[in-house]
């Protein structure tokens, strides 16, 4: 979605937009000077998961490029809100980043307007990081084979299908709700503690299908155990390239992902935010670093501070539009 705003990591080599994060130090003084300490990467979740490993290649990159120590803390909890507060109260300097994502930064500014802190006001926006794809799987005994297929039966049977997720406006909620509205469909939503458990259920025949990450599915699709039928990306998946798009199946233009990105607080100085910047960009193209992804099924997407923030903002004004429509709610 918006290919504009990405940096995609072939143009970023090509183009030159590479500059040693060093090159900066003849700027401003806050820039020059930049770190005065280690920097802290949060993530607001525990160890393992795909924030977590964003949260430890960002640190590595940033000391890969700057030659400074950067360390990852995890504060989960909440609903992420935990470590939001925990950055909205650090100095705006800078060193506390943190890896934010498409439900904290797009969908809880609708959902939780009565925070301490301001999801929509502060916080900075540094790169988008990384995008990934769902997968839509069914359950094996269920008779389809395609998405063409799929939509037939849920047309035909209103209100009888039921779709697994990871929880109230999580990804897999989001994208099957966008994917039900844009083909006209009644299906029921079964929210699940996380994506594993909502899967063990699709795999049980106890729930008829799933949007779900590729890291959790890929292995259950390749051993037959689950049926795939699409990716929410415009693209194909590298990890399932046999397996079409959703836009290639009947609905053009269909696109929905999770995202992963780097913020700060409001109030860091735009030449300090400009390293960072350039440090995580040039350090994740180093394929020891940002070669995490692919096995995840993740791609490594950056961007420019402006590029990032506009995107946010168009992400949080369709969350919003499809939380209204479907009537999403937390709990």
């Amino acid at each position: 979605m918006h290919d504009a705003f990405f940096i995609s990591r072939r143009k970023l080599l090509a183009g030159g937009a590479l500059a040693p994060a060093a090159a900066l130090l003849g700027g401003p003084a806050r820039a020059a000077d930049f770190p005065t300490r280690t920097i802290t990467v949060i993530s607001p979740f525990p160890p393992g998961g795909l924030n977590d490993t964003s949260a430890r290649a960002v640190a590595r990159a940033l000391q890969a490029e700057l030659g400074k120590n950067a360390i990852v803390e995890n504060r989960p909890g909440g609903g992420t809100m935990i470590a939001l507060e925990h950055l909205s109260r650090q100095a705006p300097d800078g060193h506390t980043l943190l890896i934010c994502g498409d439900t904290n930064m797009a969908v809880m500014p609708h959902l939780q307007p009565n925070l301490s802190f301001s999801l929509e006001k502060d916080f900075a926006p540094i790169t988008l990081l990384v995008s990934a794809p769902a997968v839509l799987v069914v359950r094996p005994s269920l008779a389809v084979k395609s998405v063409q297929d799929l939509v037939a039966l849920a047309k035909a049977q209103p209100g009888k299908l039921s779709y697994a997720s990871a929880g109230n406006a999580t990804p897999p909620h989001m994208i099957a709700e966008q994917f039900k509205s844009r083909a006209g469909l009644a299906i029921s939503h079964v929210p699940f503690k996380g994506a594993s458990e909502g899967l063990t259920n699709v795999l049980g025949d106890h729930v008829d299908l799933m949007f779900v990450d590729l890291a959790t599915a890929s292995a259950q699709v390749k051993a037959n155990k689950v049926r795939a039928l699409a990716v929410s990306t415009a693209k194909r998946s590298k990890l399932l390239p046999d397996v079409p798009t959703i836009a290639e199946s009947g609905l053009p233009g269909f696109e929905g992902r999770a995202w992963q990105g780097v913020i700060t607080r409001q109030g860091t100085p735009a030449d300090v935010i400009l390293v960072l910047n350039r440090a995580i960009v040039a350090g994740m193209q180093r394929p020891e670093i940002g070669g995490v992804y692919d096995s995840q099924g993740a791609e490594l997407v950056t961007s420019t501070p402006e590029q990032f923030a506009a995107m946010i903002a168009d992400e949080r004004a369709k969350a919003g539009r499809l939380i209204q429509q479907a009537g999403i709610k937390l709990g």
